[in-house]
C-alpha cells in the first residue's frame, strides 16, 4: 500500500482550494471578450476637499465645498452630515456652483456641541462611487457655543416716579423757585410819598391868599373910615396861622 507523504498532501490542498476558490470565480470571465467598449467607465469620480481645522460656533449656518471630477461625468454628490454621536446621517445635495465645485449650507440649527460629523458621497453615469472620508470614520468638526451678544439682551424700562396728588404738592422754592429779578436802584418815588412830596406849600393855596387880602381889605377899610378922628389909628398886629407843611 503506497505511502502518503505529509508534502504531498498539502499541495494536493492547495491546489483544490485554488481551483475552488480562484478559478472557478473568473470562469465566467474568460468566457468573454477582454475588450471594454470606450464608453465603459471603470473609474470612480474623484473628490478634493480641505476640512476646517478650527472650530464653529453655534448660532449660525455652514457652507461645505468639495471639488468633483470625473473622466465621463459626474452625476450626483451629496454631503451626509450629523451631530457628534448622534446617528443617523441626515443628507443635501450639493448645488454645482462651477466647472467641478459643489458647496452645500448645513443650516445653522443643526450646529451644535460637541462638533459636527461629516462624509461626501459622489457618483457618475456608470454608478462608481467614491467617498472623501466614510460613514464609521467622518471628518470632524468641533463647535464652540457663540459668546452671547449682549446688544440682543432688552433695556430694562426707566422707572417713572408715581404722581403725586394735588393737595400733597407743594410748590416750594425747591420744587418750583421763582423767578429773581435783577437788583437794581430804583429812582421811582412810592405812590404815596410822590403824591405827597407833589402837594404845594401852604403858603402857596390859593386860599391862603384869599384870606390875607381879605384882612388887609379890612384893615384898609377901617383906616379910611376913621380919617376925621382926633387921633392916630391904633396900631395891632394880625397872626395868620395855616397848617404846618
Amino acid at each position: 500500500m503506497p505511502v502518503i507523504s505529509r508534502k504531498t498532501s498539502t499541495s494536493f490542498l492547495f491546489l483544490l482550494s485554488f481551483y475552488a476558490f480562484i478559478l472557478l470565480p473568473l470562469t465566467p470571465l474568460w468566457a468573454q471578450p477582454f475588450e471594454l467598449s470606450e464608453d465603459t467607465d471603470i473609474f470612480a469620480p474623484l473628490i478634493r476637499h480641505q476640512p476646517l481645522e478650527e472650530a464653529l460656533q453655534s448660532g449660525g449656518a455652514y457652507k461645505i465645498e468639495a471639488r468633483v471630477s470625473d473622466n465621463i461625468g459626474v452625476t450626483e454628490v451629496i454631503l451626509y452630515y450629523r451631530t457628534h454621536g448622534n446617528e443617523p446621517y441626515s443628507s443635501i445635495n450639493m448645488e454645482s456652483i462651477w466647472q467641478g465645485d459643489y458647496s452645500a449650507v448645513i443650516p445653522k440649527e443643526d450646529i451644535a456641541e460637541p462638533g459636527l460629523e461629516y462624509y461626501i458621497q459622489a457618483s457618475d453615469k456608470a454608478g462608481n462611487i467614491s467617498q472623501r472620508a466614510f460613514p464609521f470614520s467622518p471628518l470632524t468638526i468641533d463647535v464652540l457655543v457663540a459668546p452671547k451678544d449682549k446688544s440682543t439682551d432688552p433695556v430694562p424700562p426707566i422707572p417713572i416716579p408715581p404722581v403725586a396728588k394735588k393737595e400733597d404738592t407743594m410748590l416750594t422754592n425747591e420744587i418750583l423757585p421763582f423767578e429773581r429779578k435783577p437788583f437794581a436802584l430804583s429812582t421811582e418815588k412810592p405812590v404815596e410819598t410822590q403824591a405827597i412830596s407833589e402837594k404845594k406849600p401852604w403858603y402857596k393855596k390859593w386860599w391862603v391868599w384869599t384870606i390875607a387880602l381879605a384882612v388887609i381889605g379890612g384893615v384898609a377899610a377901617g383906616s379910611g373910615g376913621g380919617g376925621g378922628g382926633a387921633g392916630a389909628p391904633t396900631t395891632g398886629s394880625i397872626d395868620v396861622s395855616g397848617p404846618v407843611p
